[in-house]
């Protein structure tokens, strides 16, 4: 999937795979808004859709990256819990606890 990233009109844009490697320039233009403005950075609440870890689709591997860059930044984060038929609760789905839980025991 390719995702098109373009800042104001005239601005920044660019072309991207949905990977690892667009979720890093992202979150990186994130901060650098929040250093720039001396403002904090702390992502709420995210999750993923129940569907995203059925029939290959990659949900594993993007809750990893996203795990993986918020460490790596600093970044302090919250999963959200929310559950319905569409959500996965965190519980839920052993995937997720199995990332959670290596993702709470590294440094």
């Amino acid at each position: 999937m390719q995702i098109a990233y373009q800042e104001q009109v005239g601005g920044l844009r660019k072309a991207f795979r949905f990977d690892k490697g667009y979720l890093k320039f992202y979150l990186r233009r994130q901060l650098e808004f929040g250093r720039k403005h001396n403002v904090p950075m702390f992502v709420w609440g995210f999750g993923e859709m129940r569907n995203c870890f059925s029939d290959g689709r990659g949900g594993a591997r993007w809750l990893e990256d996203v795990l993986d860059l918020f460490r790596a930044e600093h970044v302090h984060w919250t999963l959200l819990p929310y559950r319905d038929e569409e959500f996965a609760g965190p519980g839920d789905i052993p995937e997720v606890r199995r990332i959670l839980a290596s993702t709470l025991l590294r440094p």
